[in-house]
């Protein structure tokens, strides 16, 4: 028989199955860098998109905050108006009733009384004077209280005092302002 040697045959065989097996490695290992690479790159432009979103979303955030912080600074702006417009259609209201209750006190003065300090308070009145007698100031009192702008005369103090030869009163008087429903009691409709 014949002695047949196979060995390098097959040891050329088995390199090239080792070359084929190590290429088919390599491009294993390239087909799965790009893989990976191509994932990351994938990953990395969603999340770039993203970031600019929030980017955009917190700038157009920025710019509401400012808007609202005008949208405050305008509200309160608003309430100081209305507060200045309410002050000043109080005073002209007041103002009104200051004639009408100058007016009054005038007009219910009966002869032989002279006032010669009035102050208000609030809603009080006090009325100093001199009258010729205490009938004078009792009448002055009802005629007050009968009065559409005064009610509750009350008289704090009355003291006779002779002022050359004639005997005069010296009062103090205080009436509160009637409450009027801002209508002026004078006005016919």
């Amino acid at each position: 028989m014949m002695n047949i040697n196979l060995l390098p045959w097959r040891e050329e065989r088995r390199r090239q199955r080792d070359r084929k097996m190590v290429a088919n490695g390599v491009l294993i290992w390239i087909v799965c860098g790009c893989a990976v690479f191509g994932a990351y790159t994938f990953y990395q432009n969603k999340q770039d998109n993203q970031n600019k979103r929030n980017e955009y979303l917190q700038g157009e955030i920025r710019l509401l905050d400012k808007k609202i912080e005008e949208i405050k600074t305008l509200r309160a702006q608003k309430e100081n108006l209305l507060v200045r417009m309410q002050v000043i259609q109080d005073l002209q209201q007041e103002r009104r009733k200051v004639v009408h209750i100058f007016d009054d006190i005038v007009r219910h003065l009966p002869e032989g009384v002279y006032y010669t300090n009035l102050t208000k308070q609030r809603n009080d009145i006090n009325l100093s004077g001199t009258a010729q007698s205490n009938a004078r100031v009792s009448d002055l009192m009802n005629k007050l209280d009968s009065s559409d702008w005064f009610t509750n005369p009350n008289l704090s103090v009355i003291d006779i005092r002779p002022r050359e030869g004639v005997r005069l009163s010296q009062f103090k008087l205080k009436v509160a302002e009637q409450k009027n429903d801002n209508s002026d009691p004078t006005e016919v409709n």
